[in-house]
């Protein structure tokens, strides 16, 4: 049975210089009430049509979050340059970050570089598209036993650069006699016939030799 497990998990705030904003629409909003719990207390949105937010990583799973609202709108993903959801972080009222898209199995097994591209869909409100983090990871698939490693890639993942290992053991057994068995008997064989010998020894120095037979008195 084979699992994924995180070598590196990156959270990439929207301030990461691996992201690039493109076009006229685009708010860096700080020092946010604590209600929204905002990652690091900034978000950064645009209600223009066609604006985009660029992220290039390294990893093998991603995922994006964003706050909720009543101006917010649809915003489609793609990665690598090929569609993937239409994310909506519309709600009544404003309201903390939520999870709206995460890749699952699109970025294959293999950790590598990747693009992803975030785009704001509709000319009107409500049609907000905004970016609070990014969550990048790293894992590698394993079972009972196995190895993985992970790298930084040309992208790297905003100065986390940290990257970790994992390794299994296996075991291996093969046809023959038993000879750690064998020499272990016949070790411990030897060890008492010496335990004997020195105690033969030790018996005859302690034991009392023969007194001389006295001569009577004259």
């Amino acid at each position: 049975m084979s699992y994924a497990q995180v070598i590196t998990s990156t959270t990439l705030d929207d301030t990461s210089t691996n992201i690039t904003y493109t076009g006229s629409g685009w708010t860096y909003h700080t020092n946010v009430e604590s209600i929204f719990h905002l990652y690091n207390n900034s978000d950064t949105f645009s209600g223009i049509q066609g604006d985009t937010a660029t992220l290039r990583f390294y990893g093998n799973y991603i995922e994006y979050w964003g706050n909720q609202g009543p101006w917010h709108g649809p915003c489609s993903i793609t990665v690598d340059g090929v569609y993937q959801d239409t994310a909506n972080s519309y709600a009544d009222l404003d309201d903390h970050p939520i999870l709206l898209w995460k890749s699952n199995s699109t970025l294959g097994t293999e950790p590598k570089d990747h693009e992803l591209v975030i785009r704001v869909l509709d000319p009107s409100r409500p049609n907000v598209c905004e970016l609070d983090r990014f969550v990048v990871n790293v894992t590698t698939a394993t079972g009972g036993s196995g190895s993985g490693s992970s790298g930084n890639g040309s992208s790297g993942n905003g100065g986390s650069g940290s990257s970790g290992s994992n390794s299994g053991s296996s075991s291996s057994s093969s046809s023959g006699p038993p000879i750690g068995i064998i020499a272990g008997v016949a070790g411990g064989v030897a060890g008492l016939a010496l335990l004997a010998v020195a105690f033969w020894l030790y018996s005859k120095r302690k034991s009392p030799g023969k007194k001389a037979k006295r001569l009577p008195s004259s």
